[in-house]
């Protein structure tokens, strides 16, 4: 097998190996989370930028008693917001990591196709060959398969013609 032909095999290696579909699975559901932990955020940063807002119409000592809620509030949305950044990262990195080592496939598949296109030439060639080479055998096949048919012929003339006789 030359350099092309290993290189082919080392990039179907690492593809099986890689197992797309499966990837392709597992990237689904990570988005399908990561969607799911953007959607909560929204909600949450909705509620409290409606806890603020009601904050700011408090007396200066019922916001002292209200702003410790609050302000939790606020430490667990920015929790949620780092896990949900390092849940991303994480999945992008995964990513990243499956694909970096990865062979770029394109100059494999584009050897393919011309190699495709030269077999297809080949193999018309090679028709076009049999059928000029198999002509004089088709027309020698013909003229014996007709020469076989007029001796039948003959030969039932001639029974015809001595049962005429009898």
């Amino acid at each position: 097998m030359g350099d092309e032909g290993k290189a082919i095999s080392d990039a179907l290696a690492f593809w099986k190996q890689f197992n797309l579909r499966q990837k392709s699975n597992e990237i689904d559901s990570q988005i399908l989370k990561i969607y799911d932990k953007e959607q909560a955020s929204t909600e949450n940063r909705k509620n409290l930028a409606k806890v603020t807002k009601e904050l700011g119409s408090l007396s200066e000592k019922a916001k002292l008693k209200a702003i410790r809620p609050v302000i939790r509030a606020y430490q667990m949305e920015i929790d949620q917001l780092t896990q949900r950044a390092t849940f991303s990262e994480n999945a992008l990195i995964g990513i990243y990591k499956g694909l970096c080592d990865a062979p770029d496939p394109t100059a494999h598949l584009d050897a393919a196709v011309k190699n495709l296109g030269k077999l297809r030439k080949f193999e018309v060639r090679s028709t076009q060959n049999l059928s000029s080479s198999l002509g004089p055998i088709s027309a020698s096949n013909y003229n014996l398969s007709h020469r076989k048919r007029l001796q039948g012929f003959a030969r039932s003339f001639i029974v015809m013609r001595k049962n005429s006789r009898a």
